[in-house]
């Protein structure tokens, strides 16, 4: 998907003049979340707290299209994204796989061209039409459901679940139902920054820094770790056996271990502070969409 594809689908998907979005686009990558923080503090919405408004926001609102724009072109989730695919990969092609909470459709665009059987599900409206339009212009097939009552229990060999849990009021209730959806020995690919709070991500719930880098909630919904990727970017779960709750391999309990640490707020304030420094520096050094990837590797994410 080129630039211009990119920023017609956003206009689509907006309803904004093709001007008002490449500038809110720039905005963007000049400083991540500055749409969301705005339309936050434009609807009186609190961040960091779930509430109806908030509730609302993701049904509804753009803004968030934007930072997802950015967020799926930056080169750590794209490294995500290669690591996942290796491992599915091995496992062959065809794949049942879920992509849920996937936003603008890009997980789900790569590993349907992968050769796996992909479903989509997504609440935001507005992001339902993005990726609508990104499968039809990449010519991948992929079924998009509107409410997960239409999936069937037990039915999936791999369930991604990237960058949600921290946006949900309960994240253990939506971590056992999506092991219900799993087969026996199907896999859920996870990532949940929760320990990262600031004003560039002003929809991750502060309520859940605690969880940070514990596999506590894993072995209460029964899931059990058997792989990670560095700074569980993602982690992958199995239903535990039978119930049992063993002890996470010491690689995972290392890098839950840099997770906690990391989201300390004093530590995490200032990397927070480094990273956009940085980000606004290289920015202004070479004004263009393309040094965040966000154009460029939505169709190669390698």
């Amino acid at each position: 998907m080129d630039e211009t594809a990119v920023l017609e689908a956003l206009g689509e998907a907006t309803g904004l003049a093709p001007a008002e979005v490449r500038g809110r686009l720039s905005r963007e990558c000049l400083w991540p979340g500055w749409n969301s923080m705005a339309e936050l503090c434009r609807r009186r919405i609190k961040p960091h707290v779930y509430s109806p408004g908030m509730a609302e926001f993701y049904e509804g609102a753009a803004a968030a299209l934007f930072g997802g724009v950015v967020w799926n072109g930056n080169p750590l989730k794209r490294r995500m994204r290669r690591w996942i695919r290796r491992r599915l990969g091995r496992a062959g092609s065809g794949l049942e796989t879920l992509c849920f909470g996937d936003g603008l459709g890009v997980e789900s665009a790569a590993l349907a061209r992968a050769g796996h059987l992909v479903t989509y599900f997504d609440p935001s409206g507005p992001a339902t039409v993005f990726a609508r339009s990104l499968f039809v212009r990449e010519g991948v097939a992929v079924r998009q459901v509107r409410a997960l009552d239409e999936l069937a229990g037990s039915s999936f060999d791999a369930v991604l679940c990237l960058d949600v849990l921290e946006h949900v009021p309960d994240p253990e209730g939506l971590l056992r139902g999506l092991a219900g959806l799993l087969k026996p020995a199907g896999e859920l690919y996870l990532h949940a920054p929760f320990g990262s709070i600031s004003l560039s991500l002003p929809l991750h719930l502060a309520e859940h820094r605690r969880l940070s880098g514990r596999t506590a909630l894993f072995q209460r919904c029964e899931l059990e770790p058997v792989g990670a990727a560095w700074l569980w970017m993602p982690i992958v779960l199995r239903r535990a056996d039978g119930g049992r709750q063993p002890a996470a391999s010491a690689y995972v309990g290392l890098n839950g271990w840099l997770l906690r640490a990391l989201a300390a707020p004093p530590v995490f304030a200032v990397l927070d502070l480094l990273f956009h420094c940085l980000n606004a520096v290289c920015t202004l050094a070479n004004w263009s969409f393309r040094w965040c990837h966000a154009f460029r590797n939505f169709r190669n994410p390698a």
